[in-house]
């Protein structure tokens, strides 16, 4: 019994670890992207390339940041690789011609730019970057 109390207990205390580290990451997008909320799947689609237009049949161009800790924490959280497995997925796109590596910012304020001036972006930043910005639409993240 005393095991299986432990082991909800560190289920709920790692559910709520995930639920902060999600505050932390702003999914951000072009004020005409045509959505206002996205999960976490679709995130995870669009930023391995799987997922290329959205529902109105634009395209989606999706940016990275470079700035270490915010890319390792949104690779992690939602794409469910580490940035090594992350670049390494793109490198087998483009040797195989499937794909090429993504856009990649070393400023959240520069992929801020991007994103506010590309028709269909996408991209991520940490919170604190992304308030207050009205150039562009922080999109809801669901489960």
């Amino acid at each position: 019994m005393k095991n299986v109390l432990c082991s909800v207990v560190a289920l709920l205390i790692s559910m709520c670890m995930e639920t902060i580290v999600h505050a932390d990451i702003l999914i951000i997008g072009n004020k005409g992207v045509p959505v206002n909320s996205i999960s976490k799947e679709e995130i995870k689609n669009i930023f391995l390339g799987n997922k290329d237009k959205w529902e109105s049949g634009e395209a989606i161009t999706f940016v990275n940041v470079s700035v270490e800790n915010i890319h390792e924490e949104f690779t992690k959280n939602f794409v469910k690789k580490t940035p090594s497995q992350y670049i390494s997925h793109f490198r087998k796109l483009v040797f195989t011609g499937k794909g090429q590596i993504p856009k990649s910012f070393d400023s959240e304020k520069d992929l801020i730019k991007f994103v506010s001036e590309t028709n269909g972006a996408i991209g991520y930043v940490s919170k604190e970057a992304g308030s207050n910005i009205d150039l562009i639409k922080i999109i809801e993240i669901t489960e």
